[in-house]
């Protein structure tokens, strides 16, 4: 396997490890896919103002900015209130700059007991020096969002306890 193969399957592993986190409510392994001074921005490009985290929108994302990776975990811990959550990435697509430096382009779909999101997530990532790749700057733009009118069975409650260990035998 050359270099440059490798590389982009660390990168484009990061994308996975960062949904798997979210999907699991492990925060710690998800604050770990990010740099301490990480950037999240989120944008609905049909709404050109700032959100306001304390009153949520009921039609459609907030736009918001948050740095420092414990501020961008704080947020997205919120996805432990649902009943149910999942984050699928999809079409992940990095681009080396150098051989510690990308940039990943991917679709990303959130479905949760309350709403359905897809949109698309513009990446930097970088190797840091415990050879870990993690992200430096995340721009997701959603381009769809409903709120179901029924949310359907619930039919498994996460965290999972032994996800990390599945399957068990």
């Amino acid at each position: 396997m050359t270099a440059s193969v490798q590389i982009r399957f660390e990168v484009q592993e990061l994308i996975s490890r960062y949904a798997d986190a979210i999907n699991h409510n492990d925060w710690q392994a998800y604050r770990d896919c990010w740099v301490e001074d990480g950037v999240f921005v989120q944008v609905d490009s049909l709404q050109d103002t700032p959100g306001n985290l304390e009153q949520p929108l009921t039609d459609r994302p907030a736009n918001l900015r948050v740095e420092g990776a414990d501020n961008i975990t704080e947020l997205v811990t919120g996805y432990g209130k649902f009943a149910w959550a999942f984050q699928i990435p999809t079409a992940v697509l990095p681009t080396l700059e150098s051989a510690d430096t990308a940039r990943i382009r991917h679709v990303l779909q959130i479905h949760t007991s309350d709403m359905y999101t897809i949109g698309f997530c513009y990446d930097k990532a970088v190797l840091e020096a415990d050879g870990v790749w993690r992200l430096s700057h995340r721009e997701y733009r959603p381009s769809y969002f409903e709120r179901p009118s029924h949310a359907g069975v619930v039919t498994r409650h996460l965290p999972d306890e032994d996800y990390l260990k599945r399957p068990l035998n």
